[in-house]
């Protein structure tokens, strides 16, 4: 499932648009389960407007998004490459039929089709034909797929991940934790591993892991304003204050225009006991977005403390 096409808007719509689209959306047709409307319709509505209206799930979908573009094409366009064991010159292959029968263009002896340029192919097949089915929300038959990837090639730590992404996106946390558990420990220093490790322990309410992971995240690319997002919202969790508000400072440095994380930063710099500050920040997401319920709630308890 596309969840651009699943709300009928552009890629590249503002936070706005997207959710005037979504409103509207479930309105015509009437999809609210409340109104009498179809829940599976509105559940896919649902998660698609949760995950392209949140500022950091956004960016890593659009990323993978433009990653799927890149390996579509192979899935409908197989090529087999075999190499000669006899004269070691490589043979391309375009009909999976002739591959048992496949003779060398050069010495024209018999292929070896069991060798491991042919292992190789399946292994490369399973997982671009899963990623092309994770993309379009048929997360069962793309799950088969990674499973066989990963059985084919233990060790590629990218199977692991689109593997752990499958779970995740099926809601089986602990067993993505397991897979991008792995996927770290092969690829220690790749970001988004350990941003989608962070994710997982996050969904898992393992604060304390997220913040780890995020942490660690955070050193390998200190330019990604959601990772620091992420990891402010995990100190929270923690009581860690302090931290959470240098974290969603960081945030707004990288990303100045972020009302979510101004009225993070708002709500830590509250209950750090710092009043004036969270105040400040209230007042500025107050005037990028007036009339917020939740910032005019702060804004009002801050006003009765100053009283």
């Amino acid at each position: 499932m596309n969840y651009y096409q699943r709300l009928q808007v552009d890629p590249k719509a503002s936070t706005e648009v997207i959710k005037s689209a979504y409103r509207v959306l479930l309105k015509r047709v009437n999809l609210h389960p409340d109104l009498g409307g179809d829940e599976a319709v509105t559940k896919e509505i649902n998660e698609a407007y949760g995950v392209v209206s949140d500022p950091a799930q956004r960016e890593v979908y659009d990323r993978e998004l433009a990653l799927v573009e890149t390996l579509f094409q192979p899935v409908f366009s197989p090529e087999y490459i075999l190499f000669c064991h006899f004269c070691g010159k490589r043979n391309r292959i375009y009909d999976e039929s002739r591959i048992p029968r496949a003779r060398c263009g050069a010495c024209h002896r018999k292929l070896q089709a069991s060798g491991p340029a042919a292992s190789g192919e399946a292994h490369l097949r399973a997982f671009r034909l899963g990623v092309f089915l994770f993309e379009k929300g048929l997360l069962d038959r793309s799950l088969r797929e990674f499973l066989s990837a990963v059985r084919l090639k233990p060790k590629s730590a990218t199977y692991r991940y689109w593997l752990g992404r499958c779970y995740y996106q099926k809601r089986s946390h602990e067993k993505a934790l397991v897979e991008f558990r792995v996927a770290v420990s092969m690829k220690p220093k790749s970001f988004q591993f350990r941003f989608w490790l962070g994710q997982t322990y996050h969904a898992m309410k393992d604060h304390g892991g997220a913040a780890g992971s995020f942490e660690t995240a955070a050193e390998i690319r200190p330019d990604f304003a959601p990772t620091f997002h992420r990891l402010g919202s995990a100190y929270f969790e923690l009581q860690k204050f302090d931290e959470a508000v240098s974290a969603f400072e960081r945030t707004l440095e990288l990303d100045p225009h972020s009302i979510q994380s101004l009225r993070w930063l708002g709500l830590c710099q509250y209950s750090a006991g710092d009043p004036e500050r969270a105040a400040q920040a209230f007042l500025q997401a107050d005037r990028m977005a007036p009339g917020d319920p939740f910032t005019q709630k702060y804004l009002g308890l801050l006003g009765q403390a100053s009283a």
